[in-house]
């Protein structure tokens, strides 16, 4: 009973949905293929789908040097990436930290809807506080990209810490 509902499921006799290949088609593909075209040429040029080709031709055909090189690139500009997202992490600390001693402006509105001005010592508990959220999240958001891009050597969490803020370890 292919392509009967039982149930939810839905059962379809093995290749259904897909177009049949001829056999000048599968022998071109395999020439090509031997000839050294990569798959998604090969595709293109016989009007096939990449997975068609990659069903045809035998396991390990296909030279994937070039995509090995393109992957190690692409995970090279994200590790330089999150290099960057880290620097710009620890600028911002150091800003925050800045705003806990500095003076802070403080506007109040009156009954009559008059703005008014002036400026205190220190910010409030409600910006104390904001701004040490805001040093938290960003410090572990730093040391977790530290980490993710870490050598993995087997250093105790306070040393790898401790060189993560730029503090030489023994």
């Amino acid at each position: 009973m292919a392509g009967t509902t039982q149930g939810k499921r839905r059962t379809k006799p093995q290749g259904a949905g897909r177009r049949p290949v001829d056999d000048k088609t599968r022998e071109r593909i395999r020439v090509l293929a031997s000839e050294g075209w990569t798959r998604n040429a090969i595709a293109r040029e016989c009007k096939v789908s990449p997975s068609t080709v990659s069903r045809l031709v035998p396991a390990g055909t296909f030279d994937r040097t070039a995509t090995a090189a393109a992957t190690e690139a692409k995970v090279q500009d994200l590790k330089a990436q999150r290099a960057e997202l880290s620097r710009m992490a620890v600028t911002e600390i150091h800003r925050l930290f800045g705003l806990l001693t500095a003076e802070h402006e403080v506007i109040h509105w009156d009954k009559d809807g008059d703005m008014h001005r002036g400026t205190i010592d220190r910010p409030t508990s409600g910006d104390v506080k904001n701004y040490a959220t805001a040093i938290g999240i960003l410090t572990d958001k730093h040391l977790a990209l530290i980490r993710h891009d870490s050598d993995d050597r087997d250093l105790p969490a306070v040393d790898r810490w401790l060189e993560a803020l730029g503090v030489p370890v023994g």
